[in-house]
């Protein structure tokens, strides 16, 4: 998938609610989740990839140990 450097502003648009996961959405996820870790990151918002709905991916796990290291940095 692309990301949002190549595409038009994904902010410009209301993204479309997800009504229901479908098979659709569940593909739309895993691609998403591949296109997210291919760049090193740990979220993904369907309109950075130019997909105009409302889904997210996160990953909590590397989340949880950036919130830990901003804690310790700034204890």
């Amino acid at each position: 998938m692309p990301m949002a450097s190549s595409l038009p502003n994904p902010a410009r648009r209301n993204a479309i609610t997800v009504a229901s996961i479908n098979e659709e959405i569940r593909l739309l996820a895993q691609q998403m989740l591949q296109t997210m870790y291919s760049a090193d990151g740990i979220g993904l918002a369907a309109p950075q990839v130019g997909v105009n709905k409302r889904l997210i991916v996160v990953d909590l796990e590397r989340v949880t140990m950036i919130r830990l290291m901003l804690r310790w940095l700034t204890q």
